[in-house]
């Protein structure tokens, strides 16, 4: 039960961390066109 648990959780931080970086780098960049 505790592997599985700690797995979510790094999960939930792996996504968690990919968003912010793509919300930070849209936002420096502003442009609409380059989503990649």
């Amino acid at each position: 039960m505790a592997p599985v648990a700690y797995f979510a959780l790094g999960i939930s931080a792996v996504i968690s961390y990919h968003l912010l970086k793509c919300f930070k780098q849209e936002k420096m960049l502003k442009k609409p066109g380059e989503s990649k």
